[in-house]
């Protein structure tokens, strides 16, 4: 999403260069207004994008991103996380188990293809202790299949993977593809620059990703350039992720990237629901 700034003595005459230059569907983002100083008057600074900009954002997070429904009977829906190792898929996962709020009386159960490392094999076997939701790990393709049988009587069930780096053992990319996600959510930190990023989009193409969770929010002073980075990525966002503790929930990607531009968002839905 392309903003612009405008500044000027005069806001009337900021507003005429902000309609001449985006149209008169132009949308005011932030105005500020600087303190005289040493002899200088003050200046008047429009931020505003084009309302066509503004709506394909909207349309950038919400097409697709609504909550998905499951009718009582059907298979559960599967929701995969993958990403570069370190961006924060397994911590997602735990922060979902851990956040009742998020899903409501939905009964998640999760499946882990994450077995290369230890320490996070033995965090996520914990949290499912803890929250009484039924875990998986699988080595095998023909382990998957047996594992979602057990975890049929879920509603949702949450699978973890392996960080992308690991392209060089395709056998957990063949694994996560015999779960036949509903959703695949490309998980990425929100620090890395928009080149970076798309770079690694281009990568996960094979992986079929659906929607994009930005992570380390904390490390984004006042979330500057989070909705950019939405834009440029070009898939829908449900949920971006603060900080490395579980107890800190995710939070609706709306909310945040309509922040970012100085936006209201709509109210955050539960993740699912059955029906």
């Amino acid at each position: 999403m392309q903003l612009r700034r405008f500044r000027g003595r005069d806001m009337m005459k900021v507003m005429d260069q902000v309609s001449a230059s985006l149209g008169p569907d132009a949308m005011i983002l932030r105005t500020t207004e600087t303190e005289p100083f040493a002899g200088y008057g003050s200046v008047v600074e429009v931020t505003a994008g084009s309302g066509a900009d503004v709506e394909r954002l909207r349309e950038t997070l919400f097409v697709d991103a609504q909550p998905p429904s499951r009718e009582k009977g059907q298979r559960p829906r599967v929701l995969a996380f993958v990403g570069p190792a370190g961006g924060g898929k397994t911590t997602a996962v735990l922060k979902l188990m851990a956040d009742a709020a998020a899903h409501g009386d939905v009964r998640l159960g999760v499946l882990t293809l994450d077995t290369f490392r230890a320490g996070a094999l033995e965090e996520i076997v914990a949290h499912g202790r803890v929250h009484r939701t039924p875990l998986e790990i699988a080595y095998t393709e023909k382990e998957v299949d047996s594992s979602l049988r057990r975890l049929r009587s879920r509603d949702a069930i949450l699978v973890d993977t392996p960080g992308m780096g690991r392209f060089e053992d395709d056998d957990w990319v063949e694994m996560l593809r015999s779960t036949k996600p509903d959703e695949t959510h490309l998980v990425l930190p929100a620090t890395l620059r928009r080149d970076v990023a798309a770079g690694i989009l281009a990568r996960a193409e094979r992986l079929r990703p659906t929607h994009l969770l930005l992570t380390h929010l904390d490390e984004l002073p006042g979330d500057v350039g989070l909705a950019d980075l939405m834009m440029a990525l070009g898939i829908p966002s449900r949920w971006v992720s603060s900080g490395a503790r579980v107890d800190q929930s995710l939070a609706p990607a709306a909310g945040r990237g309509f922040r970012s531009l100085g936006l209201a968002a709509p109210s955050p839905e539960p993740m699912l629901e059955v029906v």
